[in-house]
């Protein structure tokens, strides 16, 4: 006899384009266009929202108003005109 076992497990994907977690440090970015200057949420703000958005059931989690910005318009932009963007986000600062 087969049996049909359901389970409810939730799974959700957490997107954070800039974290402050020691990798811009390691990856030698700390004077990149994309970290400099720029105000980063720590790891358990980032960490906060996930957990949040984990238990409101949502697929993806985006926190941050200008990460969510960033992500969404992809979806809408020529891709040539995205990687000049990710390109310019990532040069040193001069």
């Amino acid at each position: 006899m087969d049996t049909a076992y359901c389970s409810t497990s939730e799974i959700s994907s957490l997107l954070e384009l800039d974290m402050e977690s020691g990798f811009q440090k390691r990856a030698n970015m700390e004077d990149s266009k994309m970290v400099s200057g720029r105000k980063i949420m720590d790891a358990a703000t980032v960490a906060r929202a996930g957990y949040r958005g984990l238990m409101a059931g949502k697929t993806v989690v985006i926190p941050g108003i200008r990460n969510r910005i960033l992500v969404e318009s992809v979806r809408f932009s020529p891709r040539n005109m995205v990687t000049q963007i990710v390109r310019n986000m990532q040069e040193r600062t001069q």
